[in-house]
């Protein structure tokens, strides 16, 4: 279930061509769910901002639902909400994508399970449904029927199978993280998926990409046409690598082509990370402190570019201001590229930026109050906070899971001309 509250904030005035003002206005009510759903856990908008699909996993006692929008004149609408019968507490939608090109989606259930008796050690799905308008149909939800076109399992018990996904940007890869971190288990690896377009149905591409130390934190992101991984774990070799996997045809395998090590000695590198559509520019989020300078954790983010086969670090780094800011928890390029945005720790703002073509500036002024203070324990990493853009970053979505005891919140703002 879904709850509104109309509460309309403009955060930013800025002054562009002409003397025309612009700025961050909230869109519409912020959407909340139900006490203890984690609404907004998983969160998808597609690239011109006219859908919208939140997973509120926890809902439902454990069963999770997913909760289907469309943008109106000044709100996003409730459509349609997707609960599988006879369900158990499998997480439905811990992680969602929406296709522009296509009516299809992806939804994961990473708790599910064929086998009763291994109830603790899951193997999750991915499901890939199909949703059409058809109010004549008896089963239609508000008008909308479900399609199941194809069901991913996990090959064994206790992978988790996609508590995160990756989708590319032509939509015919995408990656499942296999692992969870629960009951002191961590991240394994993930699985890359391509898409037979002739049958619209996903195959494995090579085996699992293995992660080399074990870590309660995994971030990966793939470019536009799936030919290029790159996966942060913050954790290896004590500081944090990124590495880059590519396509090898004739092995039939993800290559490790490149590991960029932390070079700085600051902690978590990699912690967040998004790459570009072409795989040749990178960002990555560096939330912690040097290792001289511990209890700083102001936090940056660091801009790479791909050239002579190898990640040069481009001299535009992003810092936190305050300390226990863990500026760069989370980072997310707009699906083209020209804006960044970077969330710090649950409870502090939101900071969106331009790219020129050669640095990155200030897109207005930060989005405040749009996350939940959330207890850290400095001995373990903090935690993510999902964020999703269109196309060309004038609508941002930022997904508040801590809010009112778990309960959620999703919060969309846009970019607009204020006279």
């Amino acid at each position: 279930m879904v709850c509104e509250k109309n509460i309309i904030l403009i955060y930013s005035i800025v002054m562009g061509k002409g003397g025309l003002s612009f700025g961050w206005k909230q869109y519409g009510e912020i959407l909340e769910g139900e006490e203890g759903s984690f609404f907004g856990t998983g969160i998808s908008v597609l690239e011109n901002g006219e859908k919208m699909i939140v997973g509120a996993p926890n809902e439902n006692d454990g069963v999770g639902e997913v909760n289907f929008f469309t943008k109106g004149s000044w709100v996003f609408q409730a459509k349609a909400t997707l609960i599988l019968p006879d369900d158990n507490d499998n997480d439905l939608g811990f992680s969602v994508k929406l296709f522009n090109t296509s009516k299809f989606k992806l939804i994961s259930e990473p708790s599910w399970n064929e086998d009763d008796n291994n109830d603790n050690k899951p193997k999750g799905r991915v499901l890939y449904i199909d949703l059409v308008y058809d109010p004549t149909n008896p089963n239609a939800n508000n008008g909308f029927v479900f399609t199941k076109v194809q069901e991913i399992q996990g090959d064994n018990f206790g992978d988790y199978l996609g508590g995160i996904l990756a989708l590319s940007g032509d939509e015919n890869t995408f990656i499942a993280s296999i692992g969870r971190v629960v009951d002191g288990e961590y991240f394994k690896g993930l699985q890359v998926y391509v898409r037979n377009t002739e049958q619209n149905e996903w195959q494995k591409k090579g085996d699992p990409i293995q992660v080399v130390q074990k870590t309660n934190l995994i971030s990966f992101d793939v470019n536009e046409d799936g030919s290029r991984i790159v996966v942060g774990n913050p954790i290896e070799g004590g500081n944090g690598t990124v590495i880059t996997y590519e396509w090898d045809n004739e092995k039939n395998t993800w290559n490790n082509i490149y590991k960029l090590s932390n070079a700085e000695s600051v902690l978590f590198f990699g912690i967040s990370l998004s790459i570009s559509k072409s795989g040749n520019f990178m960002v990555v989020g560096v939330p912690g402190s040097e290792l001289d300078k511990p209890n700083l954790n102001k936090g940056r983010v660091l801009t790479y570019r791909w050239e002579e086969n190898e990640w040069k670090l481009m001299n535009n780094i992003l810092y936190g201001d305050k300390d226990l800011d863990f500026f760069g928890l989370s980072v997310k390029l707009s699906p083209d590229d020209s804006t960044l945005a970077v969330a710090k720790l649950p409870g502090k703002p939101v900071y969106l930026y331009t790219w020129t073509g050669s640095k990155w500036e200030s897109k207005g002024n930060p989005i405040e109050n749009v996350t939940t203070s959330f207890p850290f324990n400095e001995d373990t990493l903090p935690p993510y906070i999902p964020i999703e853009m269109t196309k060309e970053g004038n609508l941002i979505v930022i997904s508040d899971i801590f809010y009112n005891n778990y309960t959620g919140r999703v919060s969309s703002f846009e970019w607009v001309k204020t006279n």
